[in-house]
């Protein structure tokens, strides 16, 4: 569940037709059905251009999380990235972007970034299939 998930449901409690403007989800189908399919990974997003902290320019930051999983793209250092294995290391303290261990599920997290960013602005293609990790 996510913040922007209680707008949808409070609509939908009241019987009043989300906007295509509204985020999130609907709690009340996972409420109700303890099968209902759910969200597997959340996209956050960070951008400096309200410059809330002079010491943050250029901090731009996506971020893909699943259960397991964190990983991150620097907007505008796209050399730098960092994927944290939650489940083995819950205090992110081993990058393992270069871990050829890790290989597949980087390639994973970037494609379901990718999917999740579309998505989110509303670009995303009619009954694309998206496999998050």
């Amino acid at each position: 569940m996510l913040s922007v998930d209680l707008a949808p449901t409070l609509l939908e409690l009241a019987g009043v037709p989300e906007g295509d403007h509204i985020q999130g989800r609907s709690l009340l189908p996972l409420l109700s059905n303890r099968g209902a399919e759910w969200r597997e990974s959340i996209l956050i997003e960070f951008y400096t251009y309200e410059n809330p902290m002079p010491w943050l320019v250029d901090m731009d930051y996506r971020v893909v999380r699943t259960k397991k999983y964190k990983y991150i793209h620097w907007v505008h250092h796209p050399e730098l990235h960092e994927l944290y294995d939650l489940e083995a290391d819950p205090y992110e303290m081993t990058n393992r972007v270069d871990d050829p261990g890790f290989a597949d599920v980087r390639s994973r997290l970037r494609t379901e970034l990718g999917h999740l960013v579309l998505d989110s602005l509303g670009l995303a293609k009619e009954g694309a299939d998206s496999t998050p990790p």
